[in-house]
C-alpha cells in the first residue's frame, strides 16, 4: 500500500477542518434565519374616571339669641342672632347673644346646591309655645351671605332677606326647606358661606330653652 505523506496528511486535515467549519457557519446561518424575532408597536390608552364627591360640614355650627323676654302689652318682638337685641322691638335683652352666625363649607370636589331645614321641629307654635301660642304668631327665618368672597357664585340663590316670608324655616302652619345657594362654590379660599337667624317671638312663648337642629343638605 502507498504510504501517505505528513504533507498530505496536513493538507487533508486542513480540508477537513476547513469544511468542518463552513458546516457550523451554514447551520448558524440557517437557524438564525428561522428563529428571528420580530416586534410589533401598538397603542393603548389609560383612563381615569373622578366621581363628583359632595359634602359640606358645619364649622362654626351654634348661634345664639341670647335670654330675654318680649316686654308685657307686646304681642311679639323681632330679635336677631347677629346683633345685640337691647331694647330691640319690645323685647328685653338679659343676656346678649354670644355668636350670631353658622359656617358651612363645601368640603366636596364639585359645585352645590345648598338648603336647610329643621331636623326636630315641625312649626313655629311647636318651638316657642310647645303647641299652641294662642293669636301670638311666630317665625325661625335665616339668611345666607359670603363668608369668603365669591363662595356662592355671583350670589346665585342666596337668602338674603330675614324678614322674607321665603327665609322661614318655621312657621305657624309648618316648616319648609329654604336655598341658601345654587352654586357653593368647592375652590380653595372660596368655600365658605355664614347664616345668621331672626326670630319672631310672641308674648305666648313659654320660659326656656328654645333649641332648633338644623340639616343643611348639599345636592350636585
Amino acid at each position: 500500500m502507498k504510504q501517505v505523506s505528513n504533507k498530505m496528511i496536513v493538507g487533508i486535515l486542513l480540508i477537513s477542518m476547513i469544511i468542518i467549519v463552513a458546516g457550523t457557519m451554514v447551520n448558524i446561518n440557517r437557524i438564525n434565519k428561522y428563529n428571528q424575532v420580530t416586534g410589533a408597536v401598538t397603542s393603548g390608552n389609560t383612563t381615569l374616571v373622578i366621581d363628583a364627591a359632595t359634602g359640606v360640614s358645619v364649622t362654626d355650627a351654634t348661634a345664639s339669641f341670647g335670654t330675654g323676654h318680649v316686654n308685657v302689652g307686646s304681642a311679639y318682638a323681632n330679635i336677631y342672632a347677629n346683633s345685640s337685641n337691647t331694647g330691640n322691638d319690645n323685647w328685653t335683652e338679659s343676656v346678649a347673644s354670644e355668636d350670631g352666625y353658622m359656617t358651612i363649607e363645601n368640603t366636596g370636589n364639585s359645585d352645590i346646591n345648598l338648603t336647610v331645614r329643621s331636623e326636630n321641629q315641625a312649626d313655629s307654635k311647636t318651638w316657642l309655645c310647645g303647641g299652641d301660642c294662642g293669636s301670638g304668631e311666630g317665625a325661625l327665618t335665616i339668611a345666607s351671605m359670603d363668608n369668603e368672597a365669591g363662595s356662592c357664585e355671583s350670589g346665585t340663590g342666596l337668602q338674603t332677606n330675614l324678614s322674607s316670608n321665603d327665609a322661614a324655616i318655621l312657621h305657624p302652619t309648618g316648616n319648609a326647606t329654604i336655598g341658601l345657594c345654587e352654586q357653593f362654590n368647592f375652590e380653595a379660599d372660596t368655600d365658605t358661606i355664614n347664616v345668621t337667624f331672626a326670630a319672631k317671638v310672641p308674648f305666648e312663648a313659654t320660659t326656656g330653652t328654645k333649641m332648633v337642629s338644623l340639616i343643611f343638605s348639599a345636592n350636585s
